[in-house]
């Protein structure tokens, strides 16, 4: 890469975008993406630690000699630890000199428990290296290769439980919990899985299969797409005739990606179907039989009528008939009211349901509405009733649509940090007005349900006007970031007014936009390090008019802004990136490699003087800095010799920020540390496995680990939480950071 797109990059340039039919089909990575030792290192432990010793030989062979069949890998397994294979990696070490030879059955479920927690990619290919789409077609040779970052991202479970805790409840932390223990489960399986479930439940599945939470698992999602885009290349090489030019190549490539997207549209799913009447005719058949079973069986135990009433109650309909033809009638009557009445009506399952008494979840009321079913505007919850989940569907987690709220709150806090608590407040509800209008908007197309993204650049336009209406922060809590005062002396229309919620609306987003930076206004580059200080763009409106048709509006001081703004992540990236970078070089190697680091990013190229006066320190001390920066790899060279002889004595050594070295420099410590975080956390609880073991057990629990314990043993049970306590805040924090730098956009 050229020095000065590495600088464009580093200043805030606009990335390249990926190719959509190399990511998996969840956004992820593909298998293609070269891997540092470190990265592997921090597969390998990750394994280990979900998976066992076993998994760990098993994906160590393939995390270091790539795509492999069966028979390869068993051969790969027997070769004794320090043998090393020409080319391969120097973590050629595939387990420990004492680790015992596997069988092949013990290869074989390992490999399919692998690819049951969506860790492997396995393809057929015959013997030119074609692709075998066909199950049922005999032959070929089956391939595995694995995905490193579908084996990172298990490091973000506890996230993703703590976000389903937080939008959906008890029950929703269920559902994620046993879809991430499964890997990929049916169902009817999970509803029989889950400890407890209610009226409910089955809404719930729906809302997170509509919403992209959940996705089914389908045979493309197991296809590697780097292995499928050389097979289909093969493929159409072999159909073309003669030799194919430069440009004929890359038609090719571009059918290619073209094939592989269409291909993925055709077999996703929702997982659910549309909602019928013959679903009402069961609903009615199945509430009679529940009725006639409960009174031959009164003298059942309680239990087992409780188990039998749940079971029933996901599928009745619990309202009688003669209340259901009333709410049909008055459906007729009222013809054209609010779509809230209208479910009413047409006896809606996601409203029905919940009216009739249930077992309550984790003690909560049995009669009371779930706090995400409230939330869910008009126009949503008529989609929900217009679906019913599938149970003969697979499913499967999206991890990028659960690191979404990840990025939100890296967003938020990068805002507040910025300005204020008010203002990341306001910032994050119109990325929730984004990420609410991406699911709204062409839903169904293709059969894909749309949904934001961690790889989006820019989002959606939200429409001031509308984010004014729905807004639910108080105009008490908007006016502490602003001076109450100041805002209504600059009033131009009203001398005297006070400001009222939408006008503190439209100052923060003109705040956001820096509405009135000259600088930013008059920056003829978007790369300018000015420009790229803004955290709201303008967007387009849902009619899809321009932001600035209209004369946009204008805010209470007077400033002028558009009509809808979008929220810019490449930029939001590009700052995260930059501040954690900045930030590791400081308190690696020092405060003064960090100010030289800040000069190069912001002047490009520069010689050893120039920067020892921009960053305010002697010259012997810059070139010192630069030394270690240019060691670690984080700065390159750059000779410009000043005459045709090349003579070292008269040749400029100019020094530059080479960014994509740097950041992966940066990855290769997070990784690193990571690694360490966990054999630390390993190595302690080892010491103290007895005592950990013993407050496990059952009867331990039942009389009070208090009571059970000595002195001595609580103590050292204390000092052991306290550690683990500190390394676990520790992996967390290293986990955010190698997300930022993994998967944030810029």
């Amino acid at each position: 890469m050229p020095p000065a797109k590495q600088t464009a990059m580093a200043a805030g340039g606009d990335d390249e975008d990926e190719d959509p039919s190399q990511l998996h089909v969840d956004g992820m990575s593909s298998s293609r993406t070269t891997n540092s030792r470190e990265k592997l290192r921090l597969c390998q432990q990750i394994v280990a630690d979900h998976f066992g010793p076993v998994a760990e030989q098993v994906s160590s062979v393939l995390l270091q000699r790539g795509r492999l069949s069966l028979n390869d890998i068993e051969r790969f397994l027997r070769v004794p630890p320090g043998t090393v294979a020409a080319g391969s990696s120097s973590l050629a070490s595939t387990s420990s000199p004492n680790a015992p030879q596997l069988s092949r059955s013990q290869i074989l479920h390992t490999l399919i428990v692998l690819v049951q927690h969506n860790i492997l990619y396995h393809i057929r290919l015959d013997a030119d290296g074609s692709f075998i789409e066909d199950v049922d077609q005999p032959g070929g040779v089956e391939y595995f290769v694995i995905n490193t970052e579908i084996i990172l991202a298990r490091s973000r479970f506890g996230i993703f439980m703590e976000t389903a805790e937080s939008q959906w409840g008890y029950e929703g932390l269920e559902i994620v919990s046993q879809v991430l223990q499964h890997g990929k489960i049916q169902v009817a399986d999970l509803l029989k899985q889950m400890p407890s479930t209610s009226a409910a439940t089955r809404p719930l599945i729906t809302h997170l299969l509509l919403s992209s939470y959940l996705v089914t698992s389908t045979q493309i999602a197991h296809w590697s797409p780097h292995d499928m885009r050389i097979a289909y290349n093969l493929q159409a090489t072999k159909a073309f005739k003669g030799i194919p030019s430069q440009k004929e190549k890359q038609g090719i490539a571009a059918g290619v990606s073209e094939r592989i997207l269409k291909e993925r549209r055709k077999a996703a799913s929702t997982g659910c179907i549309p909602r019928t009447k013959d679903h009402w005719y069961e609903l009615k058949a199945s509430k009679s039989g529940s009725k006639s079973r409960a009174k031959a069986s009164s003298s059942s135990s309680a239990a087992a009528a409780g188990k039998k009433r749940r079971k029933n109650l996901a599928l009745e309909d619990p309202s009688d008939d003669s209340e259901t033809e009333a709410s049909s009638n008055r459906g007729k009557k009222a013809n054209g009211s609010s779509s809230k009445r209208s479910r009413d009506a047409n006896g809606s399952k996601v409203d029905s349901v919940l009216l009739n008494p249930h077992p309550a979840v984790n003690g909560s009321d049995s009669h009371a509405r779930p706090a995400w079913m409230d939330a869910l505007s008009d126009a949503q919850q008529s989609y929900l009733d217009e679906w019913i989940v599938d149970d003969s569907a697979f499913v499967r987690l999206n991890y990028d649509r659960f690191d979404v709220h990840i990025r939100n709150e890296l967003l938020c806090s990068l805002v507040e940090k910025h300005y204020n608590e008010s203002a990341a407040k306001v910032y994050m509800a119109i990325v929730e007005a984004a990420d609410a209008r991406s699911l709204e908007s062409s839903s169904g197309v293709d059969g894909v349900v749309p949904a934001p993204s961690v790889s989006d650049s820019v989002s959606l336009g939200v429409s001031l006007t509308r984010l004014s209406s729905t807004l639910n922060i108080p105009s008490s809590v908007l006016a502490v970031g602003f001076d109450a005062t100041m805002l209504t002396n600059l009033s131009h229309a009203e001398p005297g007014k006070k400001p009222v919620k939408h006008d503190f609306l439209l100052e923060y987003v003109a705040l956001l936009l820096r509405a009135e930076d000259t600088l930013v206004q008059s920056s003829r580059k978007p790369s300018d390090l000015s420009a790229a200080t803004r955290f709201l763009v303008p967007g387009v409106e849902s009619n899809g008019n321009s932001s600035s048709s209209g004369g946009g509006l204008s805010t209470f001081t007077g400033a002028r802004i558009p009509n809808a703004v979008s929220i810019d992540y490449s930029s939001a990236g590009r700052k995260l990136k930059w501040h954690l970078l900045r930030k590791t070089v400081e308190s690696t190697l020092g405060e003064t490699e960090a100010r030289v680091l800040g000069v190069l990013r912001r002047e490009g190229k520069l010689e050893e003087k120039h920067i020892s006066k921009l960053a305010l320190c002697a010259l012997g001390e810059a070139r010192e800095a630069c030394a270690r920066l240019f060691g670690q790899g984080i700065v390159s060279l750059q000779e410009v010799p000043k005459s045709a002889d090349r003579n070292p004595q008269r040749t400029f050594f100019l020094y530059f920020l080479d960014y994509p070295r740097a950041l992966a420099w940066l990855g290769d410590h997070l990784a690193k540390t990571q690694a360490r975080l966990a054999q630390r956390r390993n190595v302690e609880r080892g010491r103290e496995r007895t005592l950990l073991a013993k407050i496990e057990r059952t009867d331990v629990r039942d009389e009070g680990v208090e009571n059970v314990l000595s002195e001595v043993e609580r103590e050292r049970l204390d000092n052991v939480k306290e550690r683990l306590i500190v390394l676990t805040g520790e992996e967390m924090r290293v986990m955010r950071e190698a997300w930022i730098l993994a998967r944030m956009r810029g």
